[in-house]
C-alpha cells in the first residue's frame, strides 16, 4: 500500500506540474495555431494580446483570460473593428471539464469593450463573419440527443459601448458605458436571478426620427426562472429612464412556441417633471434648476398569448395622463403651462388590428400661445380610421425664452396651423370624398434653424403653405435656403394617409427651381455624418432609392455644383419610382458645352445599374479630360490635345460602390464629330521622327466622323477617314483602361514630307510624289511602340536611288523621268480632282442623310412629348387616372426616344456606307491612275 500510495502521489504531482507548466511551455504554439484556425474559419481577422490559463488565480477553478481581443472586418469592412474587448475572463469548474457532461461556469465577463455593428443591406453586414453554406439555408432536423449542458453562476459586462448602425433599415442605436451583472445558479431547476444594469447614455433613431436621445438608464431586476416549466416570475424590479422610474410585476410563461404574458407596470410617485425628463433639450440643460408642477400617471397591463409567427397578440392597456403641467427655468422669461392630456393605447387581444389609440384632448400654453389637439386611430391594419384636429400658433423664438439652448443655436419663425381630418382610409382610396372630412392649412414664415452640433448648414424657410384637401395635400409657395442652396417649390402629395398607415405608395408631383443648388455642400448636411465621414473607413455604399415612392419633379436651376462639375442652365424632369431614378430630357451646360440626357439609375438590383443616352455639343478636348474620369481612363490622348467635338452615345452597365461607372463592364456605342481638333501624343511624335518632319508629330482632324464602341474596358474605333492638308488616309484600332494601344494608320503623304530632297539630289534621285505609309501603334500611351511598313524611310529611298544609278546611265534615267513626268502629273492631277469630287459629293450626301434623320427623330420626340402631355392632361383631376397616365406617358416618351435613336443610328450607318463606298471608289481611281502614269 505504501508503494502504491507513493506512485499515486508522484503521478498526481506530475499531472499538477503539467497543468501548471504546459500553458507556458506551449503558449506560443497554442496561440499561433488558434489564430490560424480561427482566421481560416471566419470572414474576419481575429487577433488578441496576452492570455492566461491558470489553476492558481481562482483555485480550485480553471481560470482563462484574454487581453485585447479584436475582430476586424475584411473586404468592404476592411479596417473597421467589429469588436474590441479589453478583458475577457472565464472561471470554469475543472472537474466538470473532465466529466464532460456539464460545463460549470463559475464566472464569465468582459470589460472595456466596444462593439460596432454595421449593416449596409440585407446581405452585407460586418457581423456576418461566419461563412454560409448550402446546408445553412436548409438545415436538416437534428434528431440526436446529448447530455451536455452549461451551468452558469455569475456573468458581467463592465464599461461596454455598443453601436448598431443599420443603414439599410434606417435604425441607429448607441449605448455608452453599459454596466450589467447577473447572479444565479443555473445548475438548479429554479434559478433566482438578480441583475443590475446602468447605461450612461442611450440613443435610438428609426426612419430618421430620434426616439430617445442621451437617455440615462438604470435597472434592478430580480426574477425567478423555473427551467423545467420555463416560467419567469418578476420580483422586486425597476427601470429608470432619466427621471422616470417604472416598476414591473407579473409572470412570463414559455412552455412551447407561445409566450403567455401577465405583466403590469406603473410609475409610482410620477410627476410632470419626470415625464419631461425624456426630452433631451430639457433634461440636459440644468434640469435640476427647472421649476415644474403638475401630476402625471403612467401605467400599463399586458395579458394573453403572444406568437409572432402566428401573428397572435395579447391584450394590453397603456395610459399616460397629465394634469396642470407647468415648467419654467428660473433665468428665462417664458414658461409652459396648462398642460393637460390623456393618452391611451389599448387592444382587446388577438390581432394588432384591434389596437385603439385615443387622445381625446391635448392642450398646453407655450408662452401664452394656446395649442390644442386631439387624435383617435382605430383598425390600423385593415382600414385605419383617423380623427385628428390641431389648432395653434407658435412663435418659435419663444422656445429660446423657454429652454436654454446650446451656444450657437438659432431658432425662429412663425407656425400657424388649423387642421381637421376625419375619415376611413378606404374612403380616400376609393375616392369617396363625400365621406372624407379633410380641411385646413399650415403655414410657416421666417423660419430659421441653425445648430452646428446637428447640422453643418443653417436652414431658412421664408414661406411655405400646406393646404389640406380630401384628395391631396397641396404644397404652395415654398421658399427656402439651406446654406448657399436656394429652393422654390410647389406641388402636391397624393395618397399620403395610405402611405403612413398602410405602407402603400406615396405619390408626389412638384415643380422646383433654384438659382444655386450646391450638392457638394448638402452632401455633408448632417453634423453626425460629417464627423464620422473621416473616421469611418467602411467602403462607400450604393445609394439605395426608397421603395413605395413615386415622385416626379420638373426641375430648373441656373447653377448646380456637383463634385468637380459646375453646371449651368439645368432643366428637365426627374422621376423616382420603384427604386429607380429616371431622367427625361435633362438639359444643362457644362464646361462650355451643352448636354441632353435621357435614361435611368436603377438601385433595386444587388449591384445597381444605369442606362443613359446622351448628346454632347461643343465640348473641348482638354477641358473634358480635366473634368471626366472616364475620358482620363479611356481617351488619355485628350490631355495634350486641342479642339472641340460633338458626340451622341448610349452607355449602360453596373456601378462601383463609389457610384462611378464600372469601366471594365460598361457597354457603349456612339459617334463623334471633330472640329479643328489637333491631336498630340508620344506615338505621333515618333512618326514625325521617322519622317524627319515635325509637322507630322501632330494630327489635325478638322471634320472627322468617328464611330466607336466600348466593350470589356476597351474603346474600339471603327475605320474613319483622315484628310488634313496633303495627308489622307484611314485610322482604326482600340485602346484600353490599362493604357495599351492597338491602332493602324493607313496614310498617304507627299514625298516632300520626308525632308530628304538635298540628300537625294546629291546622288541623283528624287522623292516620289506620294508615299503609302502604313503605321502600327502598340505598347502603352506613355511608352508607345511605332512601326512602319517602310522601315528606315530615308535610308530605303537613298539605297533605292543608288541601285538605280548603278544599273542605268544617270542621263537616261533623267531623260526618262522628264518624258513621263508631265504626262504622269496630268494623269494624277485629273485622278485626284475626280477622287476629291467623289468624296465631296459623298460627304454632302452623308450629311444630308444624317440631317434628315435628325429632323425626323426630333419630330418623333416632339410627337411623343405632345402625346404624353395629352395623356397627362386628360387624366388631370383624377388621382387614380393620373398614376396610370404618368406611367403610360413615360412609356410613350420612351418609345418615341427609342424610335428616334434607332432612326439616327440607321442614318449614321447609311452615311458611313456612302462615305466608305466613296473612299473605295476614289482609292480605285487613284490606283488606276498611278498604274497608268507608271508611278512607282
Amino acid at each position: 500500500m505504501k508503494r502504491a500510495g507513493k506512485i499515486f502521489l508522484i503521478l498526481f504531482a506530475l499531472i499538477v506540474v503539467i497543468v501548471l507548466v504546459a500553458p507556458f511551455v506551449f503558449k506560443d504554439e497554442i496561440v499561433r495555431r488558434f489564430k490560424e484556425e480561427v482566421n481560416q474559419q471566419l470572414l474576419a481577422d481575429v487577433d488578441f494580446g496576452d492570455f492566461r490559463l491558470s489553476l492558481i488565480r481562482d483555485f480550485p477553478n480553471l481560470h482563462f483570460g484574454v487581453h485585447d481581443f479584436v475582430i476586424t472586418g475584411r473586404d468592404t469592412f476592411a479596417g473597421v473593428e467589429l469588436a474590441r474587448i479589453g478583458e475577457f475572463d472565464l472561471s470554469l469548474d475543472i472537474l466538470s471539464v473532465f466529466k464532460g457532461d456539464q460545463f460549470k461556469i463559475r464566472k464569465i465577463g468582459i470589460e472595456d469593450a466596444s462593439f460596432h455593428l454595421i449593416a449596409l443591406d440585407s446581405n452585407l453586414a460586418n457581423y456576418l463573419i461566419v461563412p454560409t453554406t448550402e446546408g445553412d439555408t436548409k438545415a436538416e432536423e437534428d434528431t440526436t440527443t446529448t447530455t451536455f449542458s452549461l451551468a452558469l453562476k455569475k456573468y458581467y459586462l463592465r464599461n461596454v459601448n455598443l453601436t448598431y448602425d443599420d443603414r439599410y433599415g434606417g435604425i441607429y442605436t448607441a449605448i455608452r458605458n453599459l454596466n450589467h451583472e447577473g447572479r444565479g445558479d443555473f445548475t438548479q431547476d429554479i434559478v433566482d436571478l438578480k441583475t443590475k444594469t446602468t447605461i450612461d447614455t442611450f440613443d435610438f433613431r428609426t426612419g430618421g426620427v430620434t426616439m430617445l436621445h442621451k437617455v440615462r438608464v438604470a435597472s434592478d431586476f430580480d426574477v425567478r426562472v423555473n427551467q423545467q416549466t420555463m416560467e419567469i416570475a418578476l420580483g422586486d424590479n425597476f427601470i429608470s429612464l432619466n427621471d422616470l422610474r417604472l416598476n414591473f410585476k407579473g409572470l412570463i410563461r414559455m412552455p412551447e412556441d407561445d409566450i403567455d404574458l401577465d405583466l403590469e407596470f406603473d410609475a409610482p410617485n410620477t410627476s410632470f417633471k419626470s415625464i419631461i425628463s425624456l426630452i433631451p433639450a430639457i433634461y440636459y440643460q440644468d434640469f435640476h434648476q427647472l421649476t415644474a408642477r403638475g401630476t402625471a400617471r403612467l401605467e400599463g397591463k399586458v395579458q394573453g398569448i403572444y406568437n409572432g409567427d402566428k401573428e397572435i397578440y395579447p391584450k394590453f392597456n397603456i395610459l399616460l395622463s397629465v394634469r396642470d403641467g407647468f415648467f419654467k427655468y428660473p433665468d428665462l422669461p417664458s414658461s409652459v403651462d396648462a398642460v393637460n392630456t390623456d393618452i391611451r393605447v389599448s387592444n382587446t387581444g388577438g390581432s394588432l388590428d384591434n389596437t385603439l389609440l385615443s387622445v381625446p384632448s391635448f392642450a398646453m400654453k407655450l408662452a401664452n400661445n394656446p395649442i390644442a389637439a386631439s387624435l383617435t386611430v382605430s383598425t390600423p391594419i385593415s382600414d385605419p380610421y383617423i380623427d385628428f384636429t390641431l389648432n395653434g400658433k407658435l412663435d418659435l423664438a419663444e422656445i429660446t425664452r423657454l429652454v436654454p439652448l446650446d451656444p450657437g443655436m438659432q431658432l425662429a419663425g412663425l407656425i400657424d396651423a388649423a387642421i381637421a381630418l376625419k375619415t376611413k382610409l378606404s374612403a380616400i382610396e376609393s375616392e369617396k370624398y363625400d365621406q372624407v372630412t379633410a380641411e385646413g392649412r399650415a403655414t410657416i414664415a421666417n423660419f430659421v434653424y441653425s445648430d452646428p452640433s446637428t447640422l453643418t448648414l443653417p436652414v431658412k424657410i421664408a414661406s411655405a403653405a400646406l393646404q389640406i384637401r380630401p384628395e391631396n395635400f397641396q404644397l404652395d409657395n415654398l421658399v427656402m435656403t439651406i446654406g448657399r442652396t436656394d429652393i422654390s417649390a410647389t406641388g402636391r402629395f397624393d395618397n399620403l394617409l395610405s402611405y403612413v398607415f398602410k405602407d402603400t405608395t406615396l405619390y408626389g408631383r412638384f415643380t422646383v427651381s433654384s438659382t444655386l443648388f450646391d450638392l457638394n455642400e448638402l452632401a455633408d448636411l448632417s453634423a453626425d455624418t460629417a464627423a464620422t465621414a473621416t473616421a469611418d473607413t467602411v467602403e462607400s455604399n450604393y445609394i439605395r432609392l426608397p421603395e413605395k415612392i413615386d415622385f416626379r419633379l420638373t426641375a430648373q436651376a441656373q447653377r448646380v455644383l456637383f463634385s468637380n462639375f459646375d453646371i449651368s442652365d439645368f432643366s428637365g424632369a426627374i422621376a423616382l419610382t420603384d427604386q429607380k431614378a429616371l431622367m427625361e430630357n435633362v438639359r444643362m451646360t457644362l464646361i462650355g458645352g451643352r448636354v441632353l440626357l435621357n435614361g435611368f439609375y436603377d438601385s433595386k438590383p444587388q449591384v445597381p445599374t444605369f442606362n443613359f443616352s446622351m448628346n454632347l455639343e461643343n465640348f473641348g478636348l482638354r477641358p473634358s479630360f480635366q473634368t471626366f474620369n472616364t475620358i482620363q481612363s479611356l481617351a488619355p490622348i485628350a490631355e495634350n490635345s486641342e479642339g472641340t467635338f460633338n458626340t451622341s452615345f448610349t452607355i449602360s452597365g453596373p456601378l462601383t460602390r463609389d457610384m462611378m461607372p464600372d469601366l471594365t463592364r460598361i457597354s457603349s456605342t456612339g459617334s463623334l464629330r471633330t472640329f479643328d481638333v489637333l491631336l498630340r501624343s508620344q506615338a505621333l511624335a515618333q512618326i514625325g521622327t521617322y519622317l524627319r518632319n515635325q509637322d507630322y508629330s501632330t494630327l489635325a482632324l478638322r471634320d472627322a466622323n468617328i464611330s466607336y464602341k466600348i466593350e470589356n474596358g476597351r474603346i474600339h474605333v471603327a475605320p474613319f477617314q483622315v484628310r488634313t492638308g496633303n495627308l489622307t488616309g484611314t485610322i482604326s484600332g482600340s485602346n484600353g483602361l490599362d493604357q495599351t494601344l492597338d491602332y493602324d494608320l493607313d496614310l498617304k503623304i507627299p514625298g516632300t514630307a520626308i525632308r530628304a530632297e538635298q540628300l537625294l539630289a546629291s546622288i541623283g534621285g528624287r522623292a516620289p510624289q506620294t508615299i503609302d505609309l502604313k503605321v502600327k501603334i502598340t505598347g502603352t500611351y506613355t511608352n508607345p511602340k511605332v512601326s512602319t511598313s517602310l522601315g528606315n524611310l530615308v535610308g530605303d529611298l537613298v539605297s533605292q536611288v543608288k541601285e538605280q544609278v548603278r544599273e542605268k546611265v544617270e542621263q537616261k534615267v533623267e531623260d526618262l523621268k522628264q518624258q513621263v513626268n508631265a504626262e504622269a502629273e496630268r494623269i494624277m492631277a485629273n485622278a485626284r480632282a475626280q477622287a476629291d469630287q467623289i468624296l465631296a459629293q459623298a460627304q454632302q450626301q452623308a450629311d444630308r442623310v444624317r440631317a434628315e434623320a435628325k429632323a425626323a427623330a426630333d419630330r418623333l420626340r416632339a410627337e411623343g412629348r405632345t402625346q404624353a402631355q395629352r395623356i397627362r392632361d386628360e387624366a388631370k383631376g383624377n388621382i387614380i387616372k393620373e398614376r396610370a397616365a404618368a406611367e403610360a406617358a413615360r412609356r410613350v416618351e420612351q418609345e418615341a426616344e427609342n424610335k428616334a435613336l434607332k432612326l439616327e443610328e440607321e442614318a449614321n450607318r447609311r452615311a458611313e456606307q456612302i462615305l466608305q463606298q466613296a473612299r473605295d471608289q476614289s482609292n480605285q481611281i487613284l490606283s488606276e491612275a498611278e498604274n497608268k502614269a507608271k508611278v512607282r
